[in-house]
């Protein structure tokens, strides 16, 4: 896991960062607008909350930006558990507290 300093650093310099792991392709993870130098991505770990009723339904939320309905998700912060990060999602956006059943993936 990466320190506050490193993602910071990483923030504010992204030329300076090399990614954390190869693309399955083998190609590096890198942007590469025209006529400018390349920018290395950095690749932060997500959590996505699936929130069920007693009838099964899911919770949505609408990204107003695109439109589109999706489950909650977010960012987990550093030094935090995947399982703390849903229920912190869920809660800053919605106001609900959920406890964390179980945990269906981890991915690369």
């Amino acid at each position: 896991m990466r320190s506050t300093t490193a993602i910071s650093r990483a923030l504010s310099h992204p030329e300076t960062v090399r990614p954390a792991f190869q693309a399955a392709c083998g190609t590096e993870d890198v942007v590469r607008p025209a006529g400018s130098r390349p920018i290395f991505l950095l690749w932060l770990p997500g959590v996505v909350a699936v929130v069920r009723d007693e009838n099964r339904q899911v919770l949505l939320q609408c990204r107003s930006a695109v439109g589109l309905w999706t489950p909650l998700s977010g960012i987990v912060e550093p030094g935090e558990t995947p399982a703390a990060a849903v229920a912190r999602e869920v809660q800053e956006e919605t106001g609900m507290r959920v406890e964390v059943e179980r945990l269906a993936a981890v991915t690369r």
